[in-house]
């Protein structure tokens, strides 16, 4: 199964991008054939800028993307994840 690290930029761009690419990115990231990473880092650099903001739609992405995704805690993880 592959393995997928999105970092903080390519998750703001999706973020932000116009519905119709938006709600494909979310089928693919919904996708059981991936496994999706992410670390406390990337949620650090999405999530508060867009919920000050009041970014609901972003939030709503974001959201799924982390409830979806594997969380790799702590240098030990993120080392031992292969990247």
């Amino acid at each position: 199964m592959p393995r997928i690290f999105a970092g903080s930029g390519a998750l703001i761009m999706t973020a932000r991008r116009e519905p119709q690419l938006r709600d494909a990115a979310l089928s693919w990231l919904e996708d059981p054939d991936h496994m999706l990473l992410t670390s406390p880092l990337v949620y650090l650099e999405t999530v508060p800028k867009a919920a000050f903001h009041r970014r609901d739609l972003e939030l709503e992405f974001y959201r799924t993307y982390f409830n979806h995704a594997e969380w790799l805690r702590g240098n030990a993880s993120l080392e031992s994840a292969g990247f």
